[in-house]
């Protein structure tokens, strides 16, 4: 499947060429400045993960049994770490809002899959199971979209929004805008306050 085969969810709107859904009304609205929320991180990490999908499902079709066993390998890595965030923080805060779950889930099918692949010793055989398990990813991609983020902006007050998404950047190692504006202000120098002058060996 190429990315003409990725279905999007009607919209009125585009970003960059791209349909995207409306944004649901919130329960918790707030006006002010605010920090990433963990849906616009996860978001964020589905859009950085759809080229790498695209690559593999054009270069696979070519590659051997080794290139495979790499290909496999990188996406347990990535997919690995994104499905752990995600069922270790956005799950439990929405679950009340989700219906029962389903075993195995999404999740559990994709490291399946991906194992799968890469235990196998016939090259078609582990090209057929590694493109049916990206086909898996994009379709379970398109229902955390639709729905299960959808779910998660709509119930969750901003903050917890928020304090969720400051988790995730932790784990990530990412540093947030807030957090450089702290790093920023404590900088000699900073808020019109003249900054220190090195001595003659360099030091301040």
């Amino acid at each position: 499947m190429g990315t003409e085969g990725r279905r999007q969810p009607e919209s009125n709107t585009t970003v960059a060429g791209r349909a995207t859904s409306a944004l649901p009304v919130a329960k918790h609205p707030r006006t002010e400045a605010a920090g990433i929320k963990i849906t616009q991180a996860l978001l964020g990490e589905h859009g950085a993960m759809y080229p790498m999908l695209d690559l593999i499902e054009q270069t696979a079709p070519c590659a051997d049994l080794s290139a495979i066993g790499t290909l496999v390998a990188c996406l347990q890595s990535i997919l690995g770490s994104h499905a752990a965030i995600e069922d270790d923080l956005l799950r439990p805060a929405i679950q009340a809002w989700l219906p029962p779950p389903i075993n195995p889930t999404d999740h559990q099918v994709i490291a399946a899959g991906l194992a799968s692949a890469l235990a196998s010793t016939e090259t078609e055989e582990a090209r057929c199971r590694l493109l049916a398990t990206i086909a898996k990813t994009r379709a379970h991609f398109l229902k955390e979209e639709t729905s299960i983020f959808v779910i998660a902006a709509r119930e969750l007050p901003p903050e917890e929004q928020e304090k969720l998404g400051a988790e995730w950047a932790g784990l990530r190692g990412v540093s947030l805008a807030e957090n450089l504006l702290r790093k920023l202000a404590a900088m000699p120098g900073h808020n019109n306050e003249p900054p220190t002058q090195p001595d003659a060996c360099g030091t301040v």
